[in-house]
């Protein structure tokens, strides 16, 4: 009798394991399935919002596209209104009137320093050429007993740098001519 209840148990437990073994079976099977329906709904729902964000990147290049269109048509109409405008920039830069003296730049040489330059007083265009940098060109006009002076400090290409200026008279000198000029009864003395 022994035999038969340890054998009635072997058999439970048998019966037991072999349950066991089918529900553990049965688990890991429920878990891939589940494991796999999960991650089809991640890459489902990752792949969705890739390609929501994709048409969204799409939509947002095409109306940056379209504005870059219509700023580069404008820009293409003015292109032709700012090259005319640099036109005359550099023509007034080239020609520029200074107390009555208009002087145009004709030629300029940086590597010798030189320039040519026409200077325009009283209706009357006198070019000079070959002028080094720092030396002064001196001119008259008409009215002005004083020469006019023309330094160039810099020579670069279609351009140069300098100043105009005219001699002062010492303080001396004016009040010397404004006390003649009084003795005089407005006679002027010519220095």
């Amino acid at each position: 009798m022994i035999f038969l209840v340890l054998a009635a148990l072997a058999v439970g437990e048998l019966f037991t394991v072999n349950k066991m073994n089918t529900l553990r079976d049965q688990l890991t099977t429920q878990q891939d399935q589940m494991r796999e329906d999960l991650t089809g709904q991640f890459r489902s729902q990752v792949s969705d919002r890739l390609s929501a964000i994709e048409r969204q990147n799409a939509q947002e290049l095409g109306a940056v596209r379209t504005e870059l269109d219509g700023a580069a048509k404008r820009v293409g109409a003015q292109g032709g209104e700012l090259r005319r405008a640099r036109a005359m920039v550099t023509q007034l830069q080239n020609q520029q009137s200074a107390q009555g003296v208009g002087l145009t730049l004709k030629k300029t040489n940086p590597k010798r320093h030189q320039f040519n330059v026409a200077t325009l007083a009283d209706d009357m265009e006198v070019e000079r050429k070959d002028c080094a940098i720092n030396a002064p060109v001196y001119f008259y006009v008409n009215g002005s007993k004083k020469p006019y002076e023309l330094v160039v400090n810099r020579v670069e290409s279609n351009q140069v740098k300098g100043y105009i200026s005219t001699r002062r008279v010492s303080p001396r000198l004016q009040r010397a001519r404004r006390e003649h000029v009084s003795r005089n009864r407005g006679e002027t003395l010519s220095l």
